[in-house]
């Protein structure tokens, strides 16, 4: 039993008794239930929650009513409507015939008499719908039922609401309603008027598949039947069946005209059509028309070809207005929303189905907890797989009916429909690239190995699958080519910080796969920013910053050939991927506002700035860091490329000093030595590890680590302790020498801990946990560290920093939307027997750019020793979270430009 129907049948337990699911489609799912109080079985509609949160309860239900008069022999009423445990329902009558869709699964072609006499139902319950201005939206086979042989029209709910009460909000979320096959044009430019035509239109395209056994357009991909709409002319029926009337064919060729106007005016018009009762005047379809200009038709194709992707699959199209562009057909563009919740944000990269029909990414709630989605092509909402909870690295198989993904160091696998999650092996944690090479074979990079890794579903056997010519190179990321046989691997060398990256083109059916050549011409072209090249659909795809270029490459030697063109720029992508049909997805950072390093006093006003104001998207300030004389603010100046070095401000002259010079990976987080003489910082540059500098040296030194750490979090007064947390899950703090001689965990529950800081006399740490109702609060423990531990907070808190006479300790704490932050102090005496903590107090409330409650993440502010003055990353007004999107790009192979024309 799944979760929504656990939800449905408690709050609906005093009136109907859910018995199982029915089925489920793009919006919505059908359960039989029985009706105790009318002791009836009926058919209850969900919908899907991220449909029923972006039309709004009280709206949808207000509308839904008005289907209730619509009492027709051909149209399934409406029974019952509701909320129940936040979702949005309505009730029908449960009919034990079957749909049209199962009629045609089982015998292709109807008779002619039965396909006239449904359709001719049909058209009269459609006529009767729209005398009161109702139009359906969304006729197909799978909304007429066969009750006793007789149509009956399902599903005019969810058209009426959705059309009446969400209009609005369903074009900026993503959702609509319409299905490739039958959908009218009008309706796929997202006109807010359409008329009964769309529904002719529709209802033509089902006769035409009751007639020939086939829908006018068809196709393996959403693309491919956009295409055929947008290019071809549907065959006519009698060419496929020619016992079909010549009256019956000219009647659903012209239902199926392109333009509204040369359609029968309405659906009774269609029927009197089909009966030979109207004269069929041939326009639209059947009319020769004089072509228009070339030119002029190669604009309207485009136009249409944009439109009518606009609401294909339930979202928003976008064509591409650039010049360049304008001559080469139609660029199909799609975004879509993946949760109506903007405090959610994708974890990790989208990946796309290698058949192109859905997109799997993992997403992340506000406190940390990642699920994995599935958004198909041809639905109007993601879908939460079950089950994933911790969910991160989604791959999909090669048939695109699996995917697999890591929860901690374990992988699974699941349908791409749902189901139980079926474990597959202890791993390793997920690093952030891997590739489904083969039925069998999934190949994966995990932090805590320098060779990529090869797991074999059907013995769960876990070996090596490359590894580097030497100890210093990590075979970190892994592209399959298409043919079965080879693949691309990626090695990193830290120590080279010239040319980091290494391409070989491997043979992938040994095991371990041997090297065939190495790939000079990308080892030559990645300079570091470059986050890999996909092959795909004949084109390499790349990242380089953060824009995607394509370049053609040789099949057989698999090197680079001309030149590299623009493919998404100015858009500052994250995260893409891209299916063996042309298609691409990737997710871009849209929500960035001005973001600046500042002074405030304790009041929160602004004392000062820190360095110019930047961008928040290309550029980023992070953990700001105090030396103990509080004369300078150690900082990270992300570049917004995935990189970004160390800087410190001369408060005094604030004049910046470029402390590493290291553009490829991030160098961020310092602790200082009480003496302010060397800094602690995280770097990337041998995967996650603690380097240590002088601050006024030119050299980085290691800190020789078994393990992949976290940001460093204080540095003890006495200089011999380093704390820490960890890259996992598990939410530990650590200590170690800055010589590495020495490696502890310090603080290890099964809460998460994090953030701990000395004390000034070194004697005390303070951290954030969340063992208390899985809310973080700041809590005080001696050093070294006893069970003993006290409570700090109370409502909230985490990143802990104490005044420099130990005297008062700080923390921040979010309001409950997470656009404001206050910052806490509590008075503290540090006495033998036992802290006396006070009363905890506001300082003030402001927008300040927060990175806490996340395990991986630092401190964004601190405070200068005296308690006076605080250096904060703030954000231009509010936070302005807005929702995660993925965008499609169909068809980009024909669509790349270079030097102002297509190739």
């Amino acid at each position: 039993m799944t979760d929504t129907q656990r939800r449905l049948t408690a709050a609906l337990a005093d009136r109907y008794r859910v018995e199982r699911e029915l089925g489920a489609g793009g919006m919505a799912t059908v359960y039989l239930a029985h009706d105790l109080r009318h002791e009836r079985d009926v058919a209850i509609k969900v919908l899907h929650p991220d449909l029923g949160a972006a039309l709004g309860a009280e709206r949808f239900l207000s509308e839904i009513k008005t289907t209730a008069k619509l009492q027709h022999p051909h149209i399934l009423p409406l029974l019952d409507s509701g909320a129940a445990d936040g979702l949005l329902y309505y009730v029908m009558p449960y009919v034990r015939g079957e749909t049209l869709r199962a009629r045609l699964e089982r015998d292709r072609q109807l008779s002619i008499a039965d396909a006239l006499r449904i359709a001719r139902e049909v058209a009269g319950a459609l006529d009767h719908a729209h005398k009161q201005g109702i139009i359906h939206r969304d006729i197909k086979p799978e909304n007429i039922l066969l009750q006793d042989g007789a149509a009956v029209v399902a599903d005019f709910g969810i058209a009426l609401a959705v059309q009446s009460a969400g209009t609005q909000r369903l074009t900026q979320t993503g959702l609509s309603l319409g299905t490739p096959q039958y959908m009218s044009p009008e309706q796929a430019m997202g006109e807010k008027t359409m008329d009964a035509r769309t529904d002719v239109y529709a209802l033509g395209a089902v006769l035409y598949e009751m007639l020939t056994g086939e829908a006018p357009f068809a196709g393996a991909s959403v693309q491919s039947i956009v295409a055929k709409v947008l290019t071809e002319k549907p065959v006519p029926p009698r060419t496929v069946r020619d016992t079909i009337p010549r009256h019956v064919e000219q009647a659903v060729l012209e239902a199926l005209a392109k333009l509204p106007a040369d359609r029968p005016d309405n659906a009774k018009h269609f029927a009197d059509m089909l009966g030979g009762t109207t004269p069929v005047v041939t326009t639209g379809a059947m009319a020769a028309r004089v072509a228009p200009p070339a030119g002029q038709r190669r604009v309207s194709m485009v136009i249409m070809a944009a439109i009518t992707g606009l609401c294909l699959v339930a979202t928003a199209w976008l064509w591409g207005s650039r010049p360049d562009l304008a001559s080469a057909g139609p660029r199909l563009r799609l975004s879509m929303e993946v949760s109506p919740n903007p405090q959610e944000q994708l974890n990790g990269r989208p990946v796309i189905a290698p058949d192109g029909h859905a997109v799997a990414f993992a997403v992340a709630d506000t406190g940390g907890r990642t699920l994995l989605r599935v958004r198909r092509l041809d639905s109007a909402a993601a879908i939460t797989i079950e089950g994933t909870e911790g969910a991160v690295g989604p791959l999909w198989s090669p048939d695109s009916r699996w995917i697999a993904f890591f929860v901690g160091r374990t992988l699974y696998r699941v349908n791409d429909v749902g189901g139980r999650p079926e474990r597959i092996a202890d791993v390793g944690e997920f690093r952030f690239s891997g590739d489904w090479l083969t039925d069998d074979l999934i190949v994966v990079s995990v932090i805590d190995s320098e060779s990529l890794l090869a797991v074999s579903i059907a013995d769960r056997r876990v070996r090596e699958f490359y590894k580097g010519e030497s100890n210093v190179d990590i075979a970190d990321r892994i592209w399959h080519v298409g043919d079965g046989r080879r693949a691309i691997v990626r090695l990193f060398s830290a120590s080279d910080t010239v040319a980091p990256f290494r391409y070989d083109l491997v043979d992938a059916t040994k095991a371990p796969a041997t090297r065939i050549r190495r790939l000079e011409t990308l080892t030559r072209m990645a300079d570091g920013l470059s986050t890999g090249y996909m092959p795909r659909n004949g084109r390499y795809v790349l990242q380089h910053e953060n824009d995607l270029w394509v370049n053609d490459y040789d099949p057989e030697t698999m090197e680079l050939t001309g030149e590299r063109r623009p493919l998404v720029t100015d858009e500052n992508v994250l995260g893409w991927d891209a299916s063996a049909q042309g298609d691409l997805v990737f997710t871009a950072n849209r929500a960035g506002s001005a973001t600046s390093m500042v002074l405030l006093d304790r009041s929160g006003q602004h004392v000062g700035q820190v360095g110019a104001t930047l961008d928040g998207i290309r550029s980023e300030y992070y953990g700001p860091r105090f030396s103990p004389d509080g004369r300078s603010v150690a900082y990270e100046w992300h570049n917004g490329r995935n990189a970004g070095d160390l800087w410190r401000m001369d408060l005094s002259t604030m004049r910046p000093i470029r402390q590493t010079r290291d553009e490829l990976h991030h160098n961020a987080f310092v602790a200082w030595t009480a003496d302010g003489r060397q800094l602690v910082f995280e770097s990337t540059r041998e995967g996650n590890d603690l380097f240590v500098r002088d601050v006024d040296g030119a050299v980085d030194r290691r800190v020789p680590l078994s393990m992949e750490v976290g940001f460093p979090s204080d540095w003890s007064p006495d200089g011999g302790t380093i704390l820490f947390g960890d890259r996992g899950n598990g939410g530990d703090v650590y200590a170690a020498t800055p010589r590495g001689d020495s490696l502890r965990k310090v603080l290890a529950t099964e809460a998460s801990e994090m953030q701990a800081v000395f004390s000034p006399d070194g004697k005390w740490i303070a951290y954030a946990s969340d063992e208390q109702n899985q809310r973080f609060e700041i809590f005080l423990r001696r050093w070294p560290v006893t069970d003993e531990k006290w409570l700090v907070s109370n409502g909230g808190g985490d990143a802990p920093r104490w005044r420099g006479d130990g005297k008062e300790l700080f923390f921040l704490r979010r309001d409950a939307g997470g656009k404001m932050t206050r910052l806490m102090s509590v008075d503290v005496t540090l006495a033998a027997a036992a802290p006396q903590i006070g009363t905890e107090r506001m300082l003030f409330r402001r927008p300040l750019r927060v990175l806490s409650n996340n395990l991986r993440a630092g401190v964004n502010y601190d405070v200068r020793r005296d308690g006076q003055q605080f250096v904060v990353i703030m954000t231009d007004g509010a936070l302005r979270p807005t929702p995660p999107t993925l965008d499609l790009y169909l068809n980009w192979r024909d669509h790349v430009v270079s030097n102002g024309s297509k190739q």
